[in-house]
């Protein structure tokens, strides 16, 4: 049995025995997780997983089956398909597998926390290094270049966010209401790190070479929007309206509750009007 399995309109994390784990997390019996490690939203914790003390579980982050996860180990803004295979079910217990994980974690979040206050312009070897509390030479070690790490925190947020879509419950009044708890949240909780995905999203708009990254995540949220209209135009509108609702979460001052973004969702979802 998973727990928890219920999402709250409102976000608000659960504080376990030992251990924090968001409301949209999912983590299975048996799984055995120390004392100060916070599980954030959209991981999923197999049943035979061990993991150790004041940890960080990042969004999307997969862990299976026999997986064992030292202590003070971050896996934020992970680069979700990757680690997915690394820390799977037939992952050991390798410490430099470990190491350079959270290294490259580390640099990532650097990034896109610099990306949040500065721009993209502001991610230099020299900056991202500081940022991060490591060496200069850490970037070019675990990234071919600078270019190599800016594009590897555009992965990592298209994972997150394609993941997100995806594994969102076949109910379309759920995964509707879910949907709007991550867009509230976004503009919430986690409003600069929205703002920092925007800045590599653009970049990539910018960039020919990029432009796949970019058609994953509309070839996603198309997808979804097909569960709700069956006409293009109709399909358009939704999409528009979720990428509208999630552009306000950084321009807007006033934040978005669960409910509005709910309701304005369901004014272009038109599973339930006979339309299409």
């Amino acid at each position: 049995m998973r727990s928890p399995a219920k999402y709250p309109l409102k976000f608000s994390e659960q504080t376990m025995s030992n251990y924090t784990v968001h409301p949209t997390a999912i983590v299975d019996d048996g799984a055995q997780i120390g004392e100060g490690t916070r599980v954030w939203h959209w991981v999923h914790v197999c049943g035979g997983a061990k993991i150790g003390e004041r940890c960080s579980l990042g969004q999307n982050v997969f862990v299976g089956n026999r997986v064992v996860i030292g202590n003070n180990v971050p896996l934020a803004y992970a680069e979700f398909g990757k680690i997915s295979k690394l820390i799977g079910d037939d992952a050991v217990d390798d410490g430099r597998v470990r190491k350079g994980l959270a290294k490259k974690t580390q640099l990532v979040d650097a990034a896109m926390r610099l990306i949040s206050r500065s721009g993209v312009a502001s991610v230099t070897q020299r900056a991202v290094a500081a940022e991060a509390g490591l060496p200069p030479s850490a970037v070019t070690y675990h990234f071919d270049s600078v270019d190599g790490l800016l594009i590897a925190a555009l992965v990592s947020v298209n994972d997150r966010y394609v993941a997100a879509l995806r594994s969102l419950p076949d109910d379309p009044d759920t995964a509707l209401k879910q949907l709007a708890e991550y867009i509230s949240a976004s503009t919430m909780e986690y409003r600069e790190d929205v703002l920092a995905e925007y800045e590599v999203y653009l970049m990539a708009a910018r960039r020919p070479d990029l432009r796949h990254e970019l058609g994953r995540w509309i070839n996603a949220i198309d997808e979804f929007a097909a569960r709700f209209a069956t006409r293009p135009v109709d399909r358009l509108a939704f999409v528009s309206t979720v990428d509208g609702l999630f552009f306000r979460t950084v321009t807007a001052e006033q934040p978005i509750s669960p409910e509005d973004a709910l309701a304005v969702l369901q004014r272009v979802a038109l599973y339930d009007r006979g339309h299409g």
